[in-house]
């Protein structure tokens, strides 16, 4: 049985870690399984309860800048970033398909994704205890070619001692 949209919202508040973020090529095409940001990719995606979300992603490793400066850098720095980092955020929205279950909307009021900037994209979404997992539509291309990205996410607890 399906949640309600309510309880599914509710249950999306908080903080989550990325776990995976895989690509998968479409159903009966030949290719593999890419890891767009290594196996080790590393994020958080945030809901929050008056309705905002905030995506970022990345590549673990990329170098830090020599001269420390934060608006710094060199084309090759900036541009190792650019390719490492993943962001966007904006406000979400869970609505209920024709089926009744719930349907999430993502808005990009700002995204390090240029292409993305204004658009409203849907989300599957499947949660099931702790873990969240998105992925798109319908596919997207990935390095050439499209692709199905799936995201897997685990709920973060606050550690007392970060109260």
């Amino acid at each position: 049985m399906s949640p309600s949209t309510s309880e599914f919202r509710s249950s999306l508040i908080g903080a989550w870690s990325l776990t995976s973020y895989r690509a998968e090529p479409l159903p009966g095409q030949p290719g593999d399984i890419l890891y767009p940001m290594t196996k080790d990719a590393s994020g958080i995606i945030m809901y929050t309860p008056d309705g905002y979300m905030s995506a970022q992603l990345m590549t673990p490793g990329c170098p830090l800048f020599k001269d420390g400066d934060l608006s710094g850098g060199t084309q090759e720095e900036l541009a190792a970033v650019g390719r490492n980092y993943l962001a966007y955020s904006g406000p979400f929205v869970v609505k209920e398909d024709e089926n009744g279950r719930p349907v999430l909307n993502h808005s990009m009021e700002v995204s390090s994704f240029p292409n993305w900037l204004g658009n409203t994209q849907v989300r599957v979404a499947k949660l099931e205890g702790d873990r969240l997992t998105l992925s798109t539509e319908g596919p997207i291309v990935i390095n050439g070619k499209l692709m199905n990205p799936i995201l897997e996410w685990k709920k973060k607890q606050l550690q007392p001692s970060r109260l």
